[in-house]
């Protein structure tokens, strides 16, 4: 039903109908939408499993901590790597590898020889995979569909990304009280079988023209003066730094929220940890739908403070219904940030250097589990809410001074403009 809903709003926007209409899109979709179904089954029942494993706030925080900090010493590497590989085996194999992981886990678990370190090992491993999955997904975008299509293609991508945020943890809730985590890890092996099966299904060659030239160094140089070029480009990078620093690190702490500040069970978990994906869902289906309306810089700015905000809200909540609402409204932002954090990237960046910014995005979001561990730390010492309340608040200020700092990105619409690219240095013989 989601999905159907997804494509209806969808077709309203230009180009979502005939990006739809490429084989390759929507093998690149499907893949994308079981992959990000996993991602948000597995966080919910991962923080579940710990949770109940350790009864500790602060091991809970090291198994995100371990799951994400991959995205920054690798993101850009993997982005890098991408403009010289074909793109759709390293999607593949970032699938394969989680896949095998996901078997491996839930063998443990069956046989009940699961221990701590289990799950910080296969949750660096998951990591690795997801580090090398997001530049590389991001980028097969553009490269299927067109620079022209890419901001309705991208659109129809989050709307259903969006969605699995309500399916994942509802799902996971039902699992977990239904057959324990064993199902819902059961479960997981079957999504990412479908990911890496659909991932080979795509026929599109997607790689740079300029597939060997350059030294890693160079590369690295190129992509941090290439970037700095662009208003939008500076925009998206330090409003995602900040938003996986200071506001997405919650999500780590949502079965500390849900047991111990607002006292309720697996289920009432799954459901609050879905409200933001509800908001997501609805917020992406309205932007796709209308989006191009308004200028893309201004919208990328408002969802940015509104996350912020409703976080804050959500922090000092003890009422389950408004921590709800608070989420529902946050998932609105999400999703109007999401479509165009990489989007907008992606539509003013030559094809040499798409996966060059795709890596330092990824390295922008991999400041997630350095956030992980902040907020961890405190909410250890002064409690989870005090914790995100000060975060959240400290990233709307941020995202306020990157609205005061760049005025061209208030102003900024959906018009392709692409930022030329300078010679990457090369090594000297």
């Amino acid at each position: 039903m989601l999905s159907s809903l997804a494509m209806r709003a969808s077709l309203l926007a230009p180009g979502a109908v005939e990006a739809l209409r490429l084989r390759d899109f929507r093998s690149l979709w499907l893949s994308n939408t079981l992959a990000q179904l996993a991602r948000w089954l597995e966080m919910v029942v991962l923080g579940w499993l710990v949770l109940e494993l350790t009864n500790s706030i602060w091991q809970v925080t090291l198994i995100g901590f371990y799951r994400y900090i991959p995205l920054l010493p690798l993101g850009i590497v993997w982005g890098i790597v991408s403009d010289r590989m074909d793109r759709r085996l390293l999607a593949f194999g970032a699938q394969a590898l989680c896949l095998v992981t996901t078997v491996a886990l839930t063998a443990l678990l069956f046989t009940n020889s699961l221990q701590y370190w289990h799950l910080a090992l296969t949750s660096i491993l998951l990591g690795v995979a997801f580090s090398v999955d997001m530049p590389v997904r991001r980028t097969l975008i553009i490269d299927v569909v067109g620079r022209e299509r890419v901001i309705p293609a991208t659109g129809l991508d989050t709307t259903t990304a969006m969605g699995t945020r309500v399916l994942g943890p509802l799902l996971a809730g039902s699992l977990i009280a239904t057959f324990d985590v064993v199902g819902a890890y059961a479960l997981l092996i079957l999504i990412y079988l479908g990911s890496a099966v659909s991932a080979l299904c795509i026929r599109t060659k997607a790689s740079s023209s300029q597939a060997g030239g350059g030294n890693v160094l160079g590369d690295l140089v190129a992509a941090f003066g290439y970037a700095r070029r662009s208003q939008i480009i500076i925009a998206a990078l330090v409003g995602s730094f900040f938003a996986n620093l200071l506001a997405f690190p919650y999500m780590q702490l949502m079965s500390v929220f849900a047991r111990d500040v607002l006292h309720v069970g697996p289920v009432e978990y799954g459901i609050l940890s879905a409200a933001s994906g509800v908001g997501s869902f609805v917020g992406a289906i309205l932007y796709v739908a209308r989006g191009h309306l308004y200028p893309a810089g201004l919208a990328f700015l408002l969802a940015s403070m509104t996350i912020g905000l409703t976080l804050c809200g959500f922090a000092f909540s003890t009422v389950y219904l408004l921590s709800l609402a608070m989420l529902f409204l946050e998932g609105i932002g999400h999703a109007v940030y999401a479509t165009l954090q990489g989007a907008l990237i992606l539509q003013r960046t030559t094809p040499e250097m798409r996966g060059r910014m795709m890596g330092l995005l990824t390295f922008a979001i991999g400041t997630w589990p350095v956030g992980m561990l902040l907020l961890g730390g405190v909410a250890e010492l002064y409690g989870a809410p005090f914790a995100l309340g000060l975060s959240s608040f400290l990233f709307f200020v941020a995202i306020v001074f990157v609205a005061v700092a760049l005025p061209e990105v208030r102003t900024m619409s959906l018009e392709v403009k692409v930022v030329a690219a300078k010679p990457a240095p090369r090594s000297q013989p």
